[in-house]
């Protein structure tokens, strides 16, 4: 029981880490071209080689909160339960971001003909996107504390 335990929180640890990498990447590298110069630095998000993050998401999101799910049930009387708890929340948190603002926003903001306050309402996507990474990395952080916890036991 605890080999699986540990090999749960292991697979969350490490695809939760993979997923803060794609989200920071999917930032730094599109976010910031896209604000460039709308509509024109749009096209990086259309056309048939547009970038798409969807099948990443897709793929990791689900898993991470399964994982997440599978290790709190297995380790609900752990000593580490409250970091895995904490990280859960916040995870929680992060993904009720992205479905009420988040996705929304980014369908209506990166549209190719989008409207004059385009620039203002992509900056503010851009700053609070700033936080919603930053939980990402906070969560990361918990989960390998909770890892290191589990570990020394």
């Amino acid at each position: 029981m605890k080999s699986i335990r540990t090999g749960i929180l292991f697979t969350l640890v490490l695809l939760y880490i993979v997923m803060t990498g794609g989200g920071t990447y999917e930032h730094l590298n599109v976010t910031t071209k896209v604000l460039r110069a709308p509509p024109e630095s749009l096209a990086i998000l259309h056309g048939p080689y547009a970038f798409n993050p969807i099948k990443f998401w897709a793929i990791f999101r689900p898993i991470t909160i399964l994982l997440f799910i599978a290790s709190l049930a297995i380790s609900w009387r752990a000593p580490y339960r409250n970091l895995l708890l904490a990280s859960f929340v916040i995870d929680c948190l992060i993904t009720l971001s992205t479905f009420l603002y988040f996705a929304p926003e980014t369908s209506i903001l990166f549209k190719p003909n989008s409207s004059a306050d385009i620039l203002t309402r992509m900056n503010l996507w851009k700053n609070l996107n700033w936080i919603r990474l930053l939980a990402f990395y906070a969560t990361s952080v918990l989960l390998l504390a909770t890892f290191y916890k589990r570990a020394g036991k």
